[in-house]
C-alpha cells in the first residue's frame, strides 16, 4: 500500500548556486620579518595588495584559490615568506552560463 503526497503551491523563486570566480595567479613577493608570524602577515598583507593591483575588487585569502604560503628562516635570522593564490570572488551565476529557475510543476512525492 503506497502513500502519495502532492506538493502544491510551493514554487521557489529563481534560484542561481553560488560560484567561486577566480583569476590569474598573484604572488605577494618576498616578505620580510623578524618573526614567522609578522613575515606570514606581511606577505598576505603583499597578496592582498597585488590582487586589488591586478583587477581584483575585493581579494581575500579566505576565497583564494589554489594558495601556497611558504615561510623559510634565513642566514640573518630573520623570516622570509610568499603568498601566492589565485584571487576568487563569488558569483550569484556563473559567467557566461544562463540562470536556471527551480521546477514548478507538481508532482507527487512518494512516502
Amino acid at each position: 500500500m503506497g502513500v502519495s503526497v502532492a506538493v502544491v503551491g510551493m514554487a521557489a523563486p529563481d534560484a542561481a548556486a553560488a560560484v567561486r570566480v577566480c583569476k590569474a595567479p598573484v604572488s605577494s613577493g618576498l616578505a620580510t620579518d623578524v618573526s614567522e608570524p609578522g613575515s606570514r602577515r606581511k606577505a598576505l598583507g603583499a597578496w592582498v595588495a597585488n590582487a586589488k593591483s591586478a583587477g581584483a575588487q575585493n581579494p581575500s585569502w579566505r576565497l583564494a584559490s589554489n594558495k601556497i604560503l611558504k615561510c623559510a628562516r634565513i642566514a640573518t635570522g630573520q623570516f622570509d615568506c610568499i603568498a601566492r593564490a589565485e584571487p576568487c570572488s563569488i558569483s550569484q551565476a556563473a559567467p557566461g552560463l544562463p540562470r536556471r529557475g527551480i521546477r514548478t510543476k507538481e508532482k507527487p512525492i512518494a512516502i
